[in-house]
């Protein structure tokens, strides 16, 4: 700025020396007009006219435009997290809410220990079956365990991390045995694709497993 009022006076006493060139083309880019012309010869002696003012943007100034496109990204990129978080809970509610159904239907399996279960007027498919160690058990024993099984209601996070009721524990006469539930294909091959198959009754068998501790 300092140099911009030196020039500006150096200008100025040109004008007033009466040796100044004319400066009309400078005009037009200034947005100013120029003074009365003398002839030929150049602006009339004396005559002022003022100088374009200048601001310059400081090194340090924000970049406007810059700033702009910056803005218009993070706007862009929290749209898209938005959309993936929405996105991301719609498949979690639809993955419990399928959950829910194999719970159902796991439990109304176990409560026929297998045989001509229904659930929803859908006939449930699938076996009950036992190990060595549970068969070697009293007969009263293996009876009192299996209504323990068919009776069994209490769920935790612990024997139940994925709110399906495919397993559990019952003790009857001093004994103690494990419950489980695994899902197969209609062949008893390989296990029921998770969960979308899984909750379908025609594309799936179960199997009911009766064991002790020792044998899990």
């Amino acid at each position: 700025m300092k140099m911009l009022h030196v020039l500006r006076g150096r200008v100025l006493a040109l004008c007033a020396a009466g040796r100044t060139t004319p400066l009309s083309a400078g005009f037009s880019h200034c947005g100013g007009s120029p003074p009365a012309l003398a002839g030929r010869q150049g602006f009339r002696r004396g005559a002022r006219f003022a100088l374009p003012r200048l601001t310059p943007r400081p090194f340090w100034a924000p970049d406007h435009g810059a700033k702009t496109g910056r803005d218009r990204r993070k706007r862009k990129e929290s749209q898209m997290a938005q959309a993936i978080q929405t996105e991301t809970a719609a498949e979690q509610a639809r993955d419990h809410m399928l959950r829910l159904l194999i719970a159902e239907q796991n439990d109304a399996f176990r409560r026929c220990l297998g045989f001509a279960a229904l659930w929803r007027d859908h006939h449930l498919k699938g076996r009950a079956v036992v190990t060595p160690g549970f068969e070697a058990l009293p007969v009263a024993t293996k009876s009192a365990l299996m209504g323990k099984v068919i009776n069994f209601t209490d769920f935790t996070e612990e024997n139940d991390p994925w709110e399906d009721h495919s397993f559990g524990r019952v003790e009857a006469d001093g004994a103690a045995i494990f419950w489980k539930i695994d899902l197969f294909d209609t062949a008893y091959t390989f296990g029921a694709t998770m969960p979308d198959c899984a909750c379908d009754p025609d594309q799936t068998r179960r199997v009911l497993t009766l064991y002790l501790p020792s044998e899990h």
